[in-house]
């Protein structure tokens, strides 16, 4: 069952950060899976430590990247980052403590995370240093959703970024 699907629109236009983005989307979606099988604590231990480790890695190609194409919000984007890592970071010990629950709500929370990054976030990044056009759209993410599913786990990702992409 597939729970998120790659697509075009998701591509910022360089190959290495679209495959990231694509590994990410294909843990999640074999979190999900494992999840809705019914599979062991130790095997979605084993693909939540995965999921952290190719966001962790795929973080700093992106910074990176940023960085070097001049991008002028990369320290803001490297705390969009950092609130993810930092909260994925906790929820692992707690679960690897037997104090956290692997849900559907944290699935959710992740998706609800990674896609409006990816859309509002990497895309304009990408196109702020040449790497792809983006239109410009009057829609705007709640991100109000991303900090309530947060909060329901006990994350607190309110970023000052975060604020600007509200109305």
């Amino acid at each position: 069952m597939t729970l998120i699907e790659w697509d075009n629109n998701l591509s910022i236009g360089n190959p290495t950060i679209d495959r990231d983005h694509r590994v990410l989307i294909q843990d999640v979606n074999e979190m999900h899976s494992a999840l809705a099988a019914g599979k062991g604590k130790q095997i979605l231990r084993d693909i939540l430590a995965k999921l952290v480790k190719d966001a962790q890695e795929h973080f700093g190609r992106e910074e990176i990247l940023w960085k070097s194409g001049g991008y002028v919000d990369v320290d803001e984007h490297k705390q969009q980052h950092g609130a993810l890592l930092y909260a994925g970071a906790e929820f692992q010990a707690r679960y690897d403590k037997g104090t956290a629950l692997l849900s559907l709500d944290v699935i959710n929370f992740l998706v609800l995370w990674l896609m409006p990054h990816i859309l509002e976030s990497d895309k304009p990044a990408a196109a702020a240093i040449g790497l792809l056009e983006v239109a410009q759209s009057n829609e705007t993410f709640d991100w109000g959703i991303i900090e309530e599913a947060g909060k329901a786990h006990g994350f607190d990702l309110v970023l000052p970024t975060q604020t600007e992409h509200r109305e």
